[in-house]
């Protein structure tokens, strides 16, 4: 590939990782640090198109190496088969490379598959239809285009209760388990409708995400998101006005099983704060737990950057550059009591309870794990 068309130089960008562009871009001074990949391919394409970068061809071959661009209707049926193998959109082939290389080990466990994941090619196919119409809402609201943000939401709600009448038909017959529902049309137009949600909130249109709360919580009766989806709700209602309602559907949440953890302690306290007299006389048996009060720690640091999409940095107690997770254990080494701490995201207590619970998670249990690169250890 000696001579390259503005399309094809664009899909050759599209390769290179982020810092290659960004050398690119800052070279010709055309960006910063910090700017979006699809930024710098876009202001690098200017460039070229400008006649400001006549080498950018070959400095982009230099770069990339000899490309090849497979044909669409190729890319989705990689892309398929990839999903039917994994169960995800997040592992590909170079799941394979990275055990041959040693990099990453998996376990070993029984894979006993007894049940079909998609009931049918019909189920697959909407399936797909559902992913599409997420990653469309998802470049709708990068991109803030209400209008495809609205038509999107319009399309999941629609669809949503087609798919939940389908799915309820079918459980009569068979139990699909629990955590293969993510792989459902149902459950990614769920999404899509929570993402709408979300924006019809910033654009105060209330009583729409009021409308489009009710059809999920009516949809899925047993959700492990019922409770932040009951949580929106009453906050939704307040915003109306309708209090003795938001009330009600607090007090509702906190009777459904689903409604676990954080949403049943807001839920909690917004029984106690809107439950007041003359709405509700009786105060509730967890008010004392709830209003106890919980010491928060502030802790002041000099920050080097305030760049949004860029990890913030600060000035530790030593002078050095950190970030706020090292400069939150220089304090607590220090005049926080003298503690020493690591940062690992929970990893220890992941690990603590995976040993632990080593032969009840690998246990043969029917449709548990439907391939040998489900789990990994690092």
């Amino acid at each position: 590939m000696s001579d390259l068309d503005t399309h094809h130089l664009g899909f050759a960008k599209a390769r290179l990782p982020p810092q290659c562009l960004s050398a690119s871009c800052i070279h010709l001074q055309h960006c910063h640090h910090g700017t979006r990949k699809q930024d710098l391919i876009a202001s690098l394409l200017s460039s070229y198109e400008d006649g400001l970068c006549p080498l950018l061809q070959r400095a982009i071959l230099n770069k990339t190496g000899t490309c090849v661009r497979i044909s669409c209707k190729a890319e989705s049926l990689v892309w398929r088969a990839l999903r039917l193998f994994f169960l995800n959109g997040e592992q590909d082939l170079s799941a394979f490379l990275l055990v041959d290389l040693g990099i990453v080990k998996y376990p070993t466990y029984n894979c006993i598959i007894s049940d079909q994941i998609f009931p049918g090619l019909n189920d697959l196919l909407a399936y797909e239809e559902a992913i599409e119409v997420a990653q469309i809402m998802d470049e709708a609201l990068d991109d803030k285009n209400s209008g495809l943000v609205l038509r999107c939401i319009s399309i999941s709600n629609s669809r949503l209760f087609i798919s939940c009448s389908k799915s309820t038909q079918s459980s009569a017959s068979e139990s699909a388990a629990t955590f293969l529902s993510c792989l459902s049309a149902s459950w990614v137009y769920s999404k899509v409708v929570l993402l709408g949600i979300s924006f019809l909130e910033r654009e105060r249109r209330y009583d729409d995400a009021v409308h489009l709360l009710k059809r999920l919580l009516d949809g899925f009766t047993c959700d492990g998101r019922r409770g932040y989806w009951t949580l929106r709700l009453s906050v939704d209602l307040e915003h109306l006005g309708r209090l003795n309602e938001s009330l009600s559907v607090a007090e509702d949440g906190l009777l459904d099983s689903w409604v676990r953890a954080g949403s049943r302690m807001a839920l909690q306290r917004r029984v106690l704060r809107l439950g007041k007299p003359p709405r509700r006389w009786k105060t509730p048996c967890y008010s004392e737990a709830i209003k106890r009060k919980i010491i928060e720690v502030h802790v002041q640091g000099r920050p080097l950057n305030c760049e949004t999409g860029m990890k913030s940095r600060f000035y530790g107690e030593d002078g050095e550059q950190c970030g706020v997770e090292q400069l939150a254990l220089q304090y607590y080494a220090g005049e926080g009591g003298g503690w020493q701490g690591v940062h690992t995201e929970s990893g220890i207590w992941l690990t603590i309870f995976g040993l632990l619970m080593w032969d009840i998670i690998f246990a043969d249990v029917p449709n548990v794990f439907h391939t040998r690169f489900q789990v990994w250890l690092i």
